[in-house]
């Protein structure tokens, strides 16, 4: 799986992931040590709004 990251990669998470499970997080890179730790970006998400967004296009569609 290594050879699928290139060099300069990066890790990204978000949602509950990224804002409220550090220890879960943190066991997820730990797994993926083998990565060379390259750096992790956390990205704050806003689930429900985008929840939100999307019924309402599918609803829009019906």
């Amino acid at each position: 799986m290594k050879g699928a990251v290139q060099t300069g990669s990066a890790m990204a998470t978000t949602g509950g992931i990224d804002e409220n499970a550090g220890e879960i997080r943190s066991r997820i890179m730990d797994h993926l040590a083998f990565l060379d730790k390259v750096p992790l970006h956390l990205i704050p998400a806003d689930e429900e709004k985008q929840i939100a967004r999307d019924a309402l296009t599918l609803l829009a569609q019906h």
